[in-house]
């Protein structure tokens, strides 16, 4: 949960450093592992929109949004 309450500077200092017209995606990751949660997609789509970033959820176990 501490990584998702930081993407907000995260993404201002990239944003510093490249200029705003870079492209940027907030990822969800091991959405396999519901019963351990803290972020929920409805948060992480709000966090995006907020941010003016995409958002993807994936699951390298599940194979969810992850190509071989």
């Amino acid at each position: 949960y501490n990584s998702f309450q930081q993407t907000t500077k995260w993404i201002d200092d990239v944003r510093t450093e490249r200029g705003s017209d870079v492209i940027i995606m907030l990822v969800g990751n091991k959405t396999d592992l519901s019963d351990k949660r803290q972020v929920t997609t409805e948060d992480g789509e709000r966090k995006a929109k907020e941010l003016n970033v995409m958002f993807i959820e994936t699951s390298a176990k599940a194979g969810y949004n992850v190509k071989q």
